[in-house]
């Protein structure tokens, strides 16, 4: 088995980030619900995530998208 150079896998994300379309071997993401959908994208359900800040516990909403 081989496993990829790590730079691809994160720079993927940035780019989704900022507004550039994701690569085509990008099929889902994960992304807070208050984010807008990711170009090429749609909704196919939510989820929370559970998140530690500053010492209190919080369920954050999130969605999934898929191409």
């Amino acid at each position: 088995l081989h496993i990829g150079p790590q730079q691809p896998r994160f720079s993927a994300p940035r780019a989704i980030g900022v507004g550039r379309p994701a690569p085509a071997e990008v099929t889902r993401i994960l992304a807070p619900a208050a984010d807008a959908p990711p170009s090429g994208f749609h909704r196919a359900g939510t989820c929370r995530v559970g998140a530690v800040t500053d010492g209190r516990y919080r369920a954050l909403a999130y969605r999934w998208y898929v191409r």
